[in-house]
């Protein structure tokens, strides 16, 4: 599936490397967000309170990347 992307970014003309990069990037950052806003060890939440936490860190980080503009 992973190949199948990178070559769809090639036909489209976008650098898959950087995109992935940026997308792993996004992705710790977020966890980190979690990690930090957690009340507890994330292994003993709930799968709606994980979802809150990503919720509330994308919610963060768009907020963050708003300012920077």
């Amino acid at each position: 599936m992973l190949f199948a992307l990178v070559n769809l970014a090639r036909k489209a003309d976008l650098p898959a490397e950087e995109a992935l990069t940026g997308t792993i990037e996004r992705f710790r950052s977020r966890f980190a967000h979690m990690e930090r806003a957690a009340h507890a060890p994330l292994k003993e939440l709930s799968p709606g309170a994980w979802e809150a936490l990503w919720a509330a860190a994308k919610k963060a980080e768009a907020k963050a990347s708003a300012k920077g503009r």
